[in-house]
C-alpha cells in the first residue's frame, strides 16, 4: 500500500488540536455524563461499602554503631548499611515469624477485624451457608489472622536514611496505634533475642569443639612420648654425621674402583709384550706405568722376560688385594645407607608427629579463648535499631477519602470518555470533507457530489431532469468541467469511473456525467463496464435488448446492434449481457482496444461504469485504454486504506492515467455535525439562494 496515503484523523505531520478539541466537543454530553456518572457512582459505592481505617505510625532507626566496653570478637556482625541490608530489615519485619509473635501478644486470635469467624453473620449469609458454619481448627484461625495482619502493616524506608517507617491500619485508632508499637518493639526484641540465642548456640558448640581438641591434644603428646622412646637419641645432627661417614665410603669406593681399572689395564699391557722391541706401545699415562717402563727399558731380552713375569705376579696379588678391598667398602656402604634411610624416616615421622600435636595445641587454644570471650559476650547484646518515635492513635479517618475518590474517579471516567471518542473517531479513517481527501491521498480532488435520496433507484436521473439548477446538478458540473480540464491538451473522450468497493455511488455519477455531457450538446455514450451485476436494465428501458459490450467486443459488426439510444436522456447506452466466460478474460482481448478506438470516432465522450478495484481486476484491465480515470469515495465510508488501494492498483498500470478523486453522498447535515459546514462550500448553507430543486 502507498505510504504516502494516510487516514484524514491519523496523520501525524499535521494534527490539530482544533480537530481534537471539534471531536470532544461533539461528545461534550457524553463526556461530561462518564464523568459525573463515574464520580456519582464511586461517592455512593464507597459511602456503603468501605469502611473507615485508621492509621498509625511508628518511627524505628537502624543503626550500626554500637557500644562496646571490651574489644572482643562478636559471634556476629555488626549492621552492614546499604539497601540490601535495609531491605532485609524490613522483610524481617514482615515475616511470618515476628507478625505471629505480635499476634499472639496482641491476642489478635479474639478481634473479629482479624479473626472473620468470630463475627455474627445476618440471616442472609446463614441462609445462604445453610444455617450452619464450619469450625475452623487453630492452624486456620492462625493463618487468616497472620494474612490479616500483613494486610494491616506496612513497611516504608525513607530514601538515604536508616528510618523505618511501621505503618498499621485498622477500623480502630487506638488499635491501630497498639499494632504500630507492638510491631516495633516485637522486632527490637527479636534482635536482641536471636543474638543471644545465636551466641548460647556458638558457646556450645565452642565448648564441645574445646573438649574434642583437649582430648586430641593429650593423645597425641602421649603417642609422641612413646615414639621418640622407640627410636632412641635421634637428631638432625646425628643423620648429618651419619650422611657424611657415607659420603667418605662412596669417595673411597670410586678411588679404589680406578685403581682397579689401571692395574688391569697395565696387566694386559705386560701381558702383551713379547720383548724389549714392543715397549714403544707400553702406556705411561700413569706413575705406575712409567715406573715399570723405566724399570724394563733398561733389560736385555733374557732379563726382561724374567722381569716382566715377576711384575705380573706382583701386579694379580696387588689387583686381588684392592678387589677385596672393594667389596668390603661397597658392603660397608650400603650397609651404612639403610642405616641412614630408616633414621631419616624415623625423623621425619618424629618431625610430622611434632607438628600434629603442636596444630592441635594452638587450636585448642584459639577456640578456648573464643570460648571465654563468647561467654564473657552474653551478658552485653544491643538491638541494631532504637525506636525513635512512638505510634499515637489519630482521630481522623485515613481511607475512604470521599473527594479524592470520587474526583479521581470523575476524571478517570471522563479521560477514558475521551480516549474512546478520540480512538472510535480515529478509527474510522474515512473521508468527511475534500480537504480531508486531498490532504489524506495527497492528490487533487476533482469534485464533491451531494446526496440526494430518491425512493426509486432510477429516480435520480429524472431528478437531474427536472431540477437542472439544483445543488446536485451543479455538482456534477463543476466535476464536468474539472475533468474536461484536467488534461492540457484535447479532453479526454474515453472517462472510467469506478471505486474501490460496490456501493459507493459509482454508477450514479457515471450517469450524472453522462448526461450532464450530453446536455452539452456532446454525443455520449454510457458503457456498462460492470459485466457481473448488469445493473443499466434497473435505469434504463431494455426490453428486447439481448446482446451487449461480450458482442461489440467480439465481433465488431454487432456493435451499432448492441448500443442503445436513451431518447430522453440524451445519451447512448452499450449494457452488458448475461455470458459464462470470464470477463477479466474478454477485457484482456484485443477486441476491446477496438471497439474503443471505432468509438472515439463515433463519439465526443465515452463514459465506461467498472466494477469495483478491489473486488474484481476489471477497470484496472481498462485503465490502459481510457484518457482519464474517476475513483468515486463515498463520504463517511470509504476507509483510507481502500482508496490507497485503488490508486495503487491504478498506478501498477503501465500507460494508464494518474486516476482523479471524487468525494461523493456528501451529508450536509452529517458535516455539520461535525463541524465541517465551511468545508461544504457552496453547496452548503452559503450557496442556497444560487441553487434550488422544484
Amino acid at each position: 500500500m502507498r505510504q504516502d496515503i494516510i487516514g484524514p484523523e491519523l496523520r501525524d505531520d499535521m494534527i490539530d488540536i482544533w480537530d481534537i478539541a471539534a471531536v470532544l466537543w461533539r461528545r461534550r454530553l457524553v463526556l461530561l455524563a462518564a464523568m459525573l456518572g463515574t464520580a456519582g457512582v464511586t461517592f455512593g459505592l464507597v459511602r456503603m461499602v468501605v469502611t473507615p481505617t485508621y492509621s498509625a505510625r511508628a518511627e524505628l532507626v537502624v543503626d550500626q554503631r554500637q557500644s562496646s566496653m571490651l574489644e572482643l570478637g562478636s559471634v556476629l556482625s555488626a549492621f552492614a548499611g546499604g539497601d540490601s541490608a535495609i531491605n532485609t530489615e524490613m522483610e524481617v519485619i514482615m515475616s511470618t515469624e515476628l507478625l505471629g509473635q505480635v499476634a499472639k501478644t496482641l491476642d489478635l486470635a479474639r478481634d473479629p477485624d482479624f479473626n472473620p469467624a468470630l463475627v455474627v453473620p445476618g440471616p442472609i449469609a446463614r441462609w445462604m451457608a445453610g444455617g450452619h458454619r464450619d469450625d475452623q481448627t487453630p492452624e486456620q484461625v492462625e493463618a487468616v489472622v497472620l494474612e490479616r495482619l500483613a494486610l494491616a502493616v506496612t513497611v516504608s524506608n525513607p530514601v538515604d536514611t536508616f528510618v523505618l517507617h511501621i505503618d498499621a491500619t485498622s477500623p480502630d485508632p487506638a488499635r491501630a496505634a497498639e499494632i504500630a508499637n507492638a510491631v516495633a518493639g516485637t522486632y527490637i526484641e527479636d534482635q536482641v533475642g536471636y543474638k543471644v540465642a545465636a551466641t548460647d548456640r556458638a558457646a556450645a558448640w565452642l565448648g564441645e569443639k574445646v573438649a574434642d581438641l583437649r582430648r586430641e591434644l593429650v593423645q597425641g603428646e602421649q603417642a609422641l612420648s612413646r615414639f621418640s622412646a622407640e627410636i632412641g637419641a635421634l637428631s638432625p645432627e646425628t643423620l648429618a654425621a651419619t650422611e657424611a661417614q657415607g659420603k667418605l665410603l662412596r669417595d673411597r669406593i670410586s678411588e679404589t674402583r680406578t685403581a682397579v681399572d689401571e692395574l688391569v689395564r697395565l696387566i694386559l699391557a705386560l701381558r702383551a709384550l713379547t720383548g724389549p722391541g714392543d715397549l714403544s706401545a707400553f702406556p705411561t699415562d700413569t706413575a705406575l706405568a712409567r715406573q715399570t717402563f723405566a724399570r724394563l727399558s733398561a733389560l736385555d731380552a733374557r732379563a726382561f722376560d724374567i722381569a716382566r713375569d715377576a711384575t705380573l705376579g706382583q701386579l694379580d696379588l696387588r689387583r686381588d688385594t684392592l678387589i677385596e678391598q672393594l667389596a668390603n667398602l661397597i658392603e660397608s656402604s650400603a650397609a651404612l645407607d639403610r642405616d641412614y634411610g630408616q633414621r631419616s624416616a624415623e625423623m621425619i615421622e618424629l618431625q610430622q608427629r611434632t607438628r600434629e600435636v603442636e596444630a592441635t595445641r594452638q587450636l585448642y587454644e584459639y577456640f578456648l579463648s573464643r570460648l571465654k570471650e563468647t561467654s564473657v559476650q552474653s551478658g552485653m547484646f544491643q538491638p541494631d535499631a532504637r525506636i525513635l518515635s512512638a505510634a499515637i492513635a489519630d482521630p481522623d479517618p485515613t481511607k475512604p477519602n470521599l473527594v479524592g475518590a470520587s474526583a479521581g474517579a470523575g476524571i478517570v471516567g471522563l479521560l477514558l470518555a475521551a480516549l474512546a471518542s478520540l480512538v472510535l473517531e480515529g478509527r474510522s479513517k474515512v473521508f468527511r470533507s475534500v480537504e480531508e481527501l486531498s490532504a489524506g491521498t495527497r492528490r487533487v480532488v476533482l469534485g464533491q457530489v451531494p446526496l440526494v435520496r430518491q425512493a426509486r433507484r432510477g429516480g435520480l436521473l429524472d431528478y437531474m431532469a427536472a431540477n437542472p439548477t439544483s445543488a446536485y446538478v451543479e455538482s456534477i458540473r463543476n466535476l464536468r468541467t474539472s475533468v474536461l480540464m484536467q488534461s492540457e491538451g484535447r479532453p479526454p473522450q474515453v472517462i472510467l469511473v469506478s471505486s474501490a468497493l460496490p456501493g459507493e455511488g459509482k454508477s450514479t455519477v457515471s450517469f450524472a456525467l453522462a448526461q450532464n455531457l450530453a446536455g452539452m450538446g456532446k454525443k455520449v455514450l454510457l458503457v456498462e463496464g460492470d459485466m457481473r451485476r448488469r445493473i443499466f436494465a434497473e435505469f434504463f428501458d431494455l426490453a428486447g435488448h439481448d446482446i451487449g459490450l461480450r458482442a461489440a467486443i467480439d465481433t465488431p459488426e454487432a456493435r451499432e446492434r448492441s448500443i442503445t439510444t436513451v431518447g430522453r436522456f440524451g445519451f447512448d447506452v452499450l449494457p452488458s449481457e448475461t455470458d459464462e466466460a470470464s470477463p477479466a478474460d474478454l477485457l484482456s482481448s484485443d477486441g476491446l482496444g477496438r471497439l474503443l478506438d471505432r468509438l472515439r470516432s463515433d463519439y465526443d465522450h465515452v463514459i465506461v461504469d467498472c466494477p469495483p478495484v478491489l473486488v474484481v481486476p476489471d477497470a484496472r484491465i481498462m485503465a490502459r485504454l481510457v484518457d482519464a480515470i474517476l475513483v468515486v469515495v463515498r463520504w463517511d465510508a470509504t476507509k483510507a486504506g481502500q482508496v490507497a488501494g485503488v490508486i495503487d492498483a491504478f498506478e501498477s498500470v503501465r500507460g494508464a492515467p494518474e486516476p482523479g478523486l471524487v468525494l461523493n453522498q456528501c451529508d450536509p447535515a452529517g458535516m455539520r455535525r461535525y463541524g465541517m459546514a465551511d468545508s461544504y462550500g457552496a453547496y452548503g448553507t452559503y450557496g442556497s439562494q444560487y441553487y434550488r430543486a422544484s
